[in-house]
């Protein structure tokens, strides 16, 4: 589910320049989850820094990119063989969207498992 999830949003924030929509299906998708992992507390605690981080930040592709921190997170301590083929190279969580337009693209290992 997570990587449909990302995946989907790569597509609205890369293909289809929808900033807006990406950040709200992330929001969406992680105010569901949050819930759901009440045995994964720092997973919880990861979400809700997400939120105040993307509160923070004033244009909504930022806010998306605050977020999506918080999906890789989640994919890498959920599944972490399968994550580290999308999750974004450590280190590079503090560019800014426009610069690592190229990790939220599907990879080419993802491409046919869609």
């Amino acid at each position: 589910m997570l990587k449909n999830v990302i995946n989907k949003g790569a597509d609205l924030y890369t293909k289809e320049g929808d900033r807006a929509g990406c950040y709200r299906l992330y929001e969406g998708s992680l105010m569901t989850l949050w819930p759901l992992l009440a045995h994964h507390p720092d997973l919880q605690k990861a979400i809700d820094a997400s939120f105040a981080k993307a509160e923070q930040e004033k244009l909504v592709g930022n806010r998306a990119f605050a977020l999506r921190e918080a999906l890789d997170k989640m994919r890498t301590e959920l599944k972490p063989a399968q994550a580290q083929k999308t999750a974004p190279a450590a280190g590079n969580t503090s560019t800014p969207p426009t610069a690592l337009a190229a990790t939220w693209r599907r990879t080419e290992c993802h491409a046919g498992h869609r």
